[in-house]
């Protein structure tokens, strides 16, 4: 996995993008995921964990940047830093993804970056990566960076 900024103006999505959004939509629907629209027109969607936590992943993306963002509450604040080094430990695994974190007080944003323009079988490697992938960051940090999942608060 690679550090990589999520671009900041994620309101703004091209109509390329917005047609895969649609597409992803009827992957997750076909998979019997329950999504909805956020008011940035992202998607949204719950999911659990091995152990059955539950947390929101949300799907957006600009230009031929599609992302996955998990959006998860944590039991202390950490410092930035702490996150990236222990991120950047985790590069050179085979994941097809690139990886962004976001950490403002107790709320930790993990970003899972890809091209737009995948076909549907891409879209299973994607989702597997993207889960695998959130359960070896998420495990990783926990270790390195010493952070504890608050998976009781809802966000």
């Amino acid at each position: 996995m690679l550090f990589r900024r999520r671009p900041k103006n994620q309101n703004e999505m091209t109509k390329d993008v917005k047609k895969y959004l649609k597409k992803f939509e009827k992957y997750l629907k076909k998979n019997d995921v329950d999504v909805e629209y956020n008011s940035a027109g992202a998607i949204t969607f719950p999911t659990e964990t091995v152990d059955g936590s539950d947390y929101i992943v949300t799907v957006n993306g600009e230009e031929d940047i599609v992302w996955l963002t998990t959006i998860l509450s944590i039991d202390r604040t950490v410092d930035e830093i702490s996150i990236l080094r222990a991120i950047n430990e985790l590069n050179g695994t085979k994941n097809p993804v690139t990886v962004h974190v976001e950490h403002t007080m107790n709320i930790l944003m993990l970003t899972m970056c890809f091209n737009s323009e995948m076909t549907e079988k891409d879209m299973d490697a994607v989702m597997n990566a993207w889960w695998s992938g959130t359960e070896i960051v998420l495990k990783h940090m926990t270790e390195k960076v010493g952070i504890a999942i608050d998976w009781s608060k809802k966000l």
